[in-house]
C-alpha cells in the first residue's frame, strides 16, 4: 500500500511539471504572436508557479501515512480519491484555459 501512495504522489508531481511546461510554452508563444489573452488563460499563465507547488500536500500526506506500520484500505482509497479529484480540478481548467486563445481565433475565421 505504501508503494501506491508514492506512485500516486509521483504521478501528481509528473502531471504538475508537464502542466507547468505547457503553460510556460504557451505563454512564450502567445507573447511572440502578440495575441489577446483571455482572462482564464492569463490567470493560468500568471500563476503557473503554483502548478509546481501543487503536489506538496500529497507528498506530506504520503510521508505521514508511510510512517505508520500499516495503511488501511479505506485510507489508501481516500488518498487515491482525493488525488483524482485534485488532479481533475487542476488539469481540466488548465487545459481549457490554455486552449481558449486557439478556440477564440478559430471562431473569427
Amino acid at each position: 500500500m505504501k508503494a501506491l501512495l508514492w506512485l500516486v504522489t509521483a504521478s501528481i508531481a509528473w502531471i504538475s511539471i508537464w502542466l507547468w511546461i505547457l503553460a510556460t510554452q504557451t505563454s512564450a508563444y502567445l507573447q511572440e504572436r502578440g495575441w489577446i489573452v483571455p482572462y482564464l488563460t492569463g490567470m493560468i499563465i500568471s500563476y503557473r508557479v503554483w502548478l509546481l507547488l501543487f503536489p506538496i500536500p500529497w507528498a506530506i500526506v504520503s510521508v505521514i501515512l508511510s510512517l505508520r506500520k500499516e495503511i488501511s484500505l479505506g485510507r489508501a482509497l481516500l488518498f487515491l480519491g482525493a488525488s483524482i479529484l485534485g488532479i481533475s480540478l487542476i488539469v481540466l481548467p488548465v487545459f481549457v484555459g490554455l486552449a481558449l486563445p486557439w478556440l477564440a481565433t478559430s471562431r473569427l475565421k
